[in-house]
């Protein structure tokens, strides 16, 4: 395989986020650097298929996860997949290396309503005030 060249801000910004930015917080610092190393991934090697549904994937990144007692482990998962896994299961972890990114299921801030529900009160209100005069 011949040797790929590689744009030098993709290298300064992976090596910025290891050994840069001291004062990032540890989370986010861990995340840019996922993300980063999938990128440099994705132009040496190229992608692979999504665990799942088998589409494309850019950034090949282990997905862990974990629903009751089970515990199923992909290589990597589309987009599409890895935010239906993270609505469903209990535990989806992303890990690349020693890093680890852990997503818990999301709390409900937004009241869940039907599609055709107004989303505010004083639509609500407007559209009734209409439909009186």
């Amino acid at each position: 395989m011949a040797a790929r060249r590689l744009p030098a801000w993709l290298i300064e910004e992976y090596l910025a986020v290891l050994f840069g930015n001291e004062e990032m917080e540890p989370e986010v610092r861990q995340r840019q650097a996922i993300e980063h190393h999938a990128e440099l991934n994705f132009r040496l090697n190229g992608g692979d298929k999504c665990g799942m549904c088998k589409s494309h994937v850019r950034h090949v990144v282990q997905v862990t996860v974990k629903r009751g007692n089970e515990t199923n482990v992909y290589q990597c998962l589309c987009t599409r997949c890895l935010e239906g896994e993270r609505s469903t299961a209990d535990m989806v972890a992303l890990t690349l290396g020693r890093a680890t990114v852990i997503f818990h299921p999301r709390t409900r801030e937004v009241p869940l309503r039907r599609w055709d529900e107004p989303r505010h009160e004083s639509f609500a209100l407007q559209k009734s005030l209409a439909a009186k005069g």
